[in-house]
């Protein structure tokens, strides 16, 4: 059992948000069902919204185009579906696949419009993400759709970035065989593809071993036409630093390297760079660096304080990077349940989200920035064979005057919920545990808050009674 300086709580601060403060007492708030557009300065969540099912598995979602509609990678093919999971067509085609083949009778056949040199998509090798769009609605290259092709020739594997129009037509691909610093050859199979909010766009690859080989190299759109596109720059790495394994992910004025975690050299998970580091000539490209005090191993050096570690867990990490292209926030995800958004990489918009909804998630999210307004602001996640919604920001409930008197086997916990002009709270729970030396707090108890939830005044004060601490 607890006794007074052993015990120990946190505080919850809602259904979706993880312990990110910790006092002498637990306070789990649950903000339903109402959303309320989040307040300047407020801290904000997302809260589950609902599950999509898919007719596909593997699905590797691309991006939201203009009406609402979500277009994602699977089973070799971009596909198109509506926000229920029906399929809708691309208007070139009559259907709402995209698989690259065709008979070569376009326009007369629309389905073959699609067709590509090669006559395939191909399917990524392992969990490679080699499909991504462009979300804008403005400039020559708006709704664009990028996908790295793959087949095998004369028994080796070999890609070719093609694109298509928001129609789902075949519009030419991209000339990667511009004279870079470091090159593995023209139709090298790369490991990721991602396109910035603007339209630059970075194809990363990262062949292995112990080799300088790994690289990313950025595209500016010219005219619209993809074989045009000027090769821009190229960041490099250098053995097993820099090699960007989880990918580049491509925002407008910097992108994030995901160089993982290995044995060789302690570095962050993830690095930042400028659009600086993709014109160094030589060596390895330099990231920005965060840490105060100029420590280029450790964590702090890499963005969002920790280089994209999960704290909350203390064991994993958040293997995958994405820009909401609306805002340029950057969202962490972690496929073990886990969601941190970022307005800056150290600035953080509210406590990390956990939801059972996102177990399991993987790949590139996906923003809702269409024209839809039931729709507009929700974000969705991939779980291969259905989609996990996510609402739009809404304020995070405060919790404040957090104080807890603790006896010899009861406690009284007090505190003030204020919603900061966000929706109702409608639960309330205290949760509480014993501390055991060496082991993780469990927090194996609970009690409902008094008075009991739902709380619609913009503040209440709460005090609850715990008998017996056991």
């Amino acid at each position: 059992m607890a006794r007074n300086g052993d015990w120990r709580a946190r505080v919850r601060r809602s259904r979706i948000a993880s312990a990110a403060v910790r006092a002498a007492a637990v306070i789990a708030l649950i903000a339903l069902p109402a959303l309320a557009p989040a307040s300047a300065g407020a801290e904000t969540t997302h809260r589950f919204l609902r599950t999509v099912a898919l007719p596909v598995n593997g699905a590797q979602l691309m991006g939201i185009d203009p009406q609402g509609n979500i277009i994602l990678f699977a089973e070799g093919a971009i596909r198109k579906f509506s926000t229920t999971g029906e399929p809708v067509d691309f208007s070139a085609l009559g259907t709402n696949v995209i698989d690259g083949a065709g008979g070569g009778n376009c326009p007369t056949t629309p389905a073959d419009c699609d067709q590509t040199p090669w006559n395939t998509l191909g399917q990524p090798p392992g969990n490679s993400v080699l499909a991504d769009m462009n979300q804008s609605q403005l400039g020559l290259t708006a709704g664009y759709m990028y996908v790295a092709a793959v087949k095998e020739v004369e028994g080796q594997l070999r890609s070719r970035i093609v694109v298509f129009d928001p129609t789902g037509k075949y519009i030419g691909q991209v000339d990667t065989s511009h004279a870079g610093p470091t090159s593995g050859g023209p139709e090298e199979v790369p490991s990721f593809v991602s396109v910035a909010p603007g339209g630059t766009y970075v194809i990363t690859y990262t062949p292995g071993g112990f080799t300088d080989s790994s690289h990313s190299d950025k595209y500016q759109p010219l005219n619209g036409n993809p074989a045009e596109d000027a090769f821009s720059g190229q960041l490099r790495g250098e053995t097993f630093t820099g090699a960007c394994p989880l990918g580049t992910v491509a925002d407008d004025e910097i992108v994030y390297c995901g160089e993982g975690q290995n044995p060789v050299v302690q570095t962050p998970l993830w690095r930042a760079f400028d659009a600086d580091a993709f014109s160094d000539d030589v060596g390895r490209s330099k990231p920005l660096n965060f840490d105060p005090n100029g420590c280029d191993g450790c964590d702090a050096a890499g963005p969002w304080l920790d280089g994209g570690r999960n704290e909350e867990t203390g064991q994993s990490q958040y293997e995958y990077v994405s820009v909401n292209p609306a805002d340029h926030h950057a969202f962490l995800l972690d496929a073990a349940g886990w969601m941190e958004e970022w307005t800056t990489p150290t600035e953080r918009t509210g406590p990390a989200i956990q939801d059972p909804n996102l177990g399991g998630a993987t790949g590139q999210l996906a923003f809702d920035t269409s024209n839809a307004a039931s729709t507009r602001g929700r974000i969705y996640a991939s779980r291969g064979s259905s989609l996990s919604v996510f609402s739009p920001p809404v304020p995070v409930p405060s919790i404040e005057n957090l104080h807890a008197t603790v006896g010899h086997d009861d406690a009284q916990i007090s505190a003030t919920i204020d919603l900061d002009h966000g929706p109702t709270v409608s639960t309330c729970q205290v949760q509480w545990g014993e501390v055991i030396p060496g082991q993780p707090i469990s927090y194996s108890h609970s009690a409902p808050c008094e008075p009991a939830a739902p709380y619609e005044d913009e503040v209440t004060q709460i005090s609850t009674h715990i008998f017996p601490l056991t």
